[in-house]
């Protein structure tokens, strides 16, 4: 019984490798998939038989027409918001995803590095220029607003509740009250003298993860005017993006790669693993359902993290250039890649289950 099962196996994989295409470096639709297959279950049930899943990324549609570098996007509808470095903000029109159509673009002067929309208005940070804010109502009239701007050179803006955290770089982090967005005010500044370069801010309710060279900052955010420092957790990378599911803290921490932590006890964080395959230069993550995809220098991954103690690849797109940060719609993965613009990406889950009876 037990070298049936073996040969069913076999078979289950040789199956899915017939599926799967040669990949090289090539901007192209077919060549530039890597599907790695895994058998994810072996059933004992009645009727039952060997399930293997495989996931699929496919390129689906591109942009870019040399409007600076594209760095965030975030997508809302038929309509991609992309921060794009020396290009400022560019609205496209997605509705047609194979063939995506810039609508507008609004230039700065400066870098914008990230950006972040609540309702109709976007928050784009943009260097020592400050976190600009624009009037996006209408995708195809860009409209600039007004900047928030104490010092120091923004790196990442992010806006929860009406409150607008700005990581400035050696100037730690500006907190700011936008719920008038034609008249920010200034709060107040938290800053840890004693780390290096902030790179990131994130707000979870009451949580706030601030990203150092050299680790990150938890932070009690309820009273905005008064930030508490909770805990901190120290390692390898700049630590550049932070998601949260409430226990545990996905840190893309760019070339220290990807630490998964555990924060049941929010004031003594856990590493449960660290992901860096070949130097992964981790720039964002996303966890869906029991996988996690990350961008990092050259590829996009998805990793199984069913087992989060060891996070396993089971599928790789590579990228034209450098991945920076990305947005994920329905099985659409958004991606900016600094010098290739908006990449759009298929990504679907195939299962192959009852292949034969026992």
């Amino acid at each position: 019984m037990k070298n049936s099962r073996l040969s069913l196996i076999l078979i289950a994989f040789l199956m899915v490798s017939i599926l799967i295409p040669l990949n090289s470096n090539k901007k192209n639709i077919e060549e530039n998939t890597v599907i790695i297959p895994t058998i994810s279950e072996v059933n004992d049930k009645p009727g039952g038989g060997i399930t293997a899943t495989y996931v699929d990324t496919t390129l689906l549609g591109q942009w870019d027409e040399n409007y600076g570098q594209a760095q965030d996007v975030v997508v809302l509808g038929d309509i991609a918001y992309v921060a794009s470095y020396w290009g400022g903000i560019v609205t496209l029109d997605i509705s047609n995803p194979s063939n995506p159509q810039i609508l507008d673009h609004y230039e700065t002067g400066y870098q914008a590095r990230s950006i972040n929309i609540v309702d109709d208005i976007a928050f784009v940070a943009n260097d020592v220029w400050g976190t600009s804010i624009f009037n996006i109502s209408d995708p195809n009239n860009i409209v600039y607003v007004t900047k928030a701007l104490i010092s120091g050179s923004h790196y990442y803006a992010w806006v929860f509740n009406d409150v607008l955290y700005s990581a400035t770089l050696w100037m730690g982090i500006e907190i700011w009250n936008v719920a008038n967005p034609n008249s920010p005010s200034h709060i107040t500044n938290y800053q840890n003298a004693s780390v290096g370069n902030t790179y990131s801010v994130q707000a979870y309710g009451d949580i706030a993860f601030v990203g150092y060279s050299g680790g990150m900052d938890i932070i009690n955010v309820s009273n905005p005017a008064s930030p508490v420092f909770i805990s901190a957790y120290i390692n390898s990378g700049g630590f550049i993006y932070a998601d949260y599911d409430g226990r545990y803290c996905y840190y893309s921490a760019d070339w220290g790669g990807l630490y998964i932590l555990d924060l049941i006890d929010i004031y003594n964080p856990v590493l449960v693993a660290n992901y860096d395959e070949n130097n992964d230069y981790v720039q964002e993550s996303a966890v869906i359902g029991s996988n996690l995809i990350l961008s990092n220098s050259s590829a996009i991954k998805v990793l199984d993290i069913s087992t989060l103690s060891s996070p396993t690849k089971v599928a790789q797109y590579n990228t034209y250039s450098h991945s920076k940060k990305f947005n994920i719609t329905g099985n659409y993965l958004y991606l900016a890649e600094a010098g290739n613009g908006l990449t759009i990406i298929d990504i679907k889950y195939y299962p192959i289950s009852n292949l034969c009876d026992k």
